[in-house]
């Protein structure tokens, strides 16, 4: 790889170095990553405008795609397509609680003009909801006789069930949308595919960058940690820091519900199992997870019950759960 930066990039390093699990190559006062590509160029390009905004925007701490001497933004390296991203620093300031860094995230990044067309979920949740279950669905029941193990009959057995809470949250959804409770902080941001605490690495990389309503990363921290015991404090006092800086509009807090009712870290789950080659590994996962689940809904309406005192967090909720 010393190669590929010092004939297509003109770049000499000085040493090797590791990052985040990812392996730099450093000059003097700079850091480069070389990553192959896995997707499309037009979503690179579009992660690429996320990436030099933050940068500009007192996110140093972004990897950043440059142009070879070619002028071009991919290179072909022994038959396989490379991107080269430099970072100018590593982030080392945890200051602040972790609430109040993804809300100055969402705060700076709500000023980006420009939403893309194809890294963007915003206003399409219920679509992309219906579309998702609708996939599983038809994938299950068309492979179900050519898979006839326990993972699958596990699945079987529990697609009633993952079923009808999606359908749930999608009507949820669909009844929030009807209703016009959102304020100026429900616009657009820069956000995650999947939060999962990036802010809190020494690097933002180009791959993880999205653009959706905020309320999409709120939710993905609060998911993992639905799953867990005595985690609703934790949760609380992430919101609490979280809306110190940007508080939450009661459009916010039902599409935060929505999210969270709808089942995605099953359905996520479900998607790449069915890539496996071992049924047997993703048996004991789901198994795990669908014990977990009913840990996941008591949270869930414990986290929101707690709120049902403060009138502009009052929402409904599900009678059932």
């Amino acid at each position: 790889m010393e190669n590929l930066l010092k004939n297509y990039y003109a770049i000499f390093i000085e040493e090797k170095i590791v990052i985040d699990g990812h392996i730099g190559y450093r000059t003097s006062d700079v850091v480069y990553f070389i990553k192959p590509v896995h997707s499309n160029e037009a979503i690179l390009m579009e992660q690429a405008a996320l990436t030099y905004y933050l940068v500009e925007n007192k996110y140093a701490h972004t990897a950043f795609p440059i142009q070879n001497i070619y002028g071009e933004w991919l290179t072909r390296y022994h038959n396989i397509l490379y991107i080269v991203m430099q970072v100018l620093m590593f982030k080392n300031d945890l200051k602040q609680s972790h609430g109040a860094l993804l809300a100055h995230f969402h705060d700076c990044t709500v000023h980006y003009m420009h939403e893309p067309q194809y890294i963007s979920s915003y206003g399409k949740w219920k679509e992309l909801w219906i579309h998702k279950l609708t996939k599983i669905e038809q994938h299950v029941y068309t492979e179900m006789n050519d898979h006839e193990d326990t993972f699958y009959n596990l699945v079987i057995d529990s697609l009633p069930y993952v079923i009808g809470i999606s359908e749930n949250a999608i009507q949820y959804m669909n009844e929030t949308e009807a209703e016009s409770l959102y304020n100026m902080n429900d616009r657009g941001t820069i956000t995650f595919l999947r939060y999962d605490e990036q802010l809190l690495r020494p690097i933002i990389w180009l791959n993880d960058l999205f653009y959706d309503h905020p309320v999409r990363d709120i939710a993905e921290y609060i998911r993992k940690r639905l799953l867990k015991e005595d985690s609703v404090q934790t949760i609380k006092q992430f919101l609490f820091h979280y809306e110190t800086i940007r508080p939450l509009s009661k459009f916010s807090w039902r599409l935060l519900y929505a999210r969270l009712l709808y089942p995605i870290h099953m359905l996520d789950f479900l998607e790449l199992s069915f890539s496996s080659h071992s049924n047997q590994d993703c048996y004991t996962l789901y198994k795990d997870l669908l014990q977990k689940q009913t840990l996941y809904e008591k949270n869930l309406k414990r986290l929101f019950s707690s709120y049902m005192h403060h009138d502009n967090k009052r929402i409904p909720m599900l009678q059932w759960m």
